[in-house]
């Protein structure tokens, strides 16, 4: 058995600090102040850009702030169910009980609003978020839509901790034990839970399975875990696939010690997950300096909004350690170093889409994990030149330059026969035409 390579917690917190209401004019403008001082050097660090690459940023900072100020950030269920129902879809709410006690909440999208075959059997797509992230992701981004349109009966997964899935048979959210959490859980309990209330609910064998980032990191650890549920992935497309992020490039590379050391210190005062307390001044503009630093390149001030109504959501700080710690070891394993997760044990069929500046997944990783992997059917870079790991998910162009594609590739490899949801989706094409 090897040496952990996540040791034992401290306890670290990214420290909660509370400012008077009072003080919401005089932080909002240092805030605005320092986001623009900031963003201009992040721009310069993340890319040979000039200090005019900063100009987005402070039009993302100015938009940002009056949704602040108008106190626009409103989450939970509720809000997403209506924006999905605003959007002209149907959306359904379904529980999967983990094996250690946790309740998961998945977002189905059948079809549109008024559509009148909702009972028509369709393929499934199961769609899985990334780090910090939840199944709001894919509706603010329109990948969830994407795919209704290409015919799928689409569902979206929350992994335990985020805002759909904080609830445990004993344990609350200010226990110690409900963070003792990593990706290692996300594979072997939480994947698999899903899966079986999605196969269960819709009587198929199999999904389409869609993963972002830590989305597909936990796909692999499933495999791995139980080798049998391979069949239960029809095909997986791999968006900004992550294991053992060897090549980090970037701002992030500058900053992974000291991620390290904020889940250290946080936990030595008891807290055990990374939060960022809404109701503080300056609260849109510190979460988006972190996303634009983790990727979030093509950030503008209404797309931005809409990221912030749902994100960051919570993630555990052992999750985080855990990656760093892989990045460390140059190993894809358990946190507790005694297993080495192997990518040939990946036997479902794997598209790979990537991006050159992706921090996480760049040119070298991609590389390694296509060698390692045993069935990839297609390895695509993506077009945009500035392209990073979030905008897989957020960008305004994702829509265009991914999301359309791998609804039409999907559309091409499942569905036989026409039904009227694929019918009115090549209308809607041929006059765009």
């Amino acid at each position: 058995m090897g040496e952990p390579i996540v040791p034992e917690r401290l306890a670290l917190s990214d420290i909660v600090f509370g400012v008077p209401q009072a003080s919401l004019g005089v932080g909002v403008f240092l805030t605005g102040l320092a986001f623009r001082s900031a963003t201009a050097f992040i721009s310069n660090l993340a890319s040979p850009r000039a200090l005019f690459g900063a100009l987005p940023a402070a039009r993302v900072a100015a938009g940002l702030i009056r949704n602040e100020v108008r106190g626009s950030h409103r989450v939970g269920h509720l809000c997403l169910k209506s924006k999905i129902h605003a959007a002209g879809y149907v959306s359904e709410e379904h529980l999967a009980h983990t094996d250690d006690g946790y309740t998961l909440t998945l977002i189905r999208i059948p079809g549109r609003l008024k559509e009148h075959m909702l009972n028509v059997r369709k393929p499934v797509a199961f769609v899985q978020h990334g780090l910090k992230s939840s199944a709001a992701d894919f509706h603010v981004g329109g990948m969830a839509y994407c795919l209704v349109e290409a015919g799928f009966d689409v569902w979206l997964g929350n992994f335990r901790g985020n805002r759909f899935s904080n609830r445990h048979v004993h344990l609350g959210m200010d226990d110690p034990e409900f963070w003792d959490f990593s990706w290692d859980e996300h594979g072997r309990y939480d994947l698999p839970a899903m899966l079986d209330t999605v196969l269960r609910t819709t009587g198929r064998d199999s999904v389409e399975y869609i993963g972002h980032s830590m989305g597909v990191t936990a796909l692999f650890v499933m495999v791995n875990v139980y080798p049998e549920r391979y069949a239960q992935i029809a095909h997986c497309t791999a968006l900004a696939p992550v294991t053992r992020i060897a090549h980090v490039a970037g701002i992030p590379s500058y900053f992974l010690r000291a991620a390290e050391l904020s889940a250290l210190a946080a936990n030595a005062v008891g807290i055990y997950h990374f939060d960022f307390p809404r109701c503080i001044p300056g609260y849109s503009l510190l979460c988006t300096l972190v996303m634009m630093a983790i990727g979030y390149n093509e950030a503008e001030p209404r797309r931005a909004g809409e990221v912030l109504e749902f994100s960051p959501s919570p993630c555990s700080t052992t999750t985080v350690r855990h990656y760093i710690a892989c990045h460390r070891s140059g190993r894809f394993c358990s946190r507790d170093g005694s297993i080495n997760y192997d990518l040939s044990a990946v036997r479902c069929p794997v598209d790979i889409w990537w991006s050159s500046e992706d921090w996480a997944a760049g040119e070298k990783d991609i590389a390694e994990i296509t060698e390692s992997l045993p069935h990839v059917t297609s390895v695509q870079k993506l077009d945009s030149k500035d392209f990073g790991h979030q905008d897989f998910t957020w960008a305004n162009s994702a829509r265009m330059v991914l999301h359309e594609k791998v609804a039409e590739r999907l559309k091409e490899r499942t569905v036989k026969e026409p039904t009227p949801d694929l019918l009115l989706f090549e209308g809607r094409k041929n006059q765009s035409m």
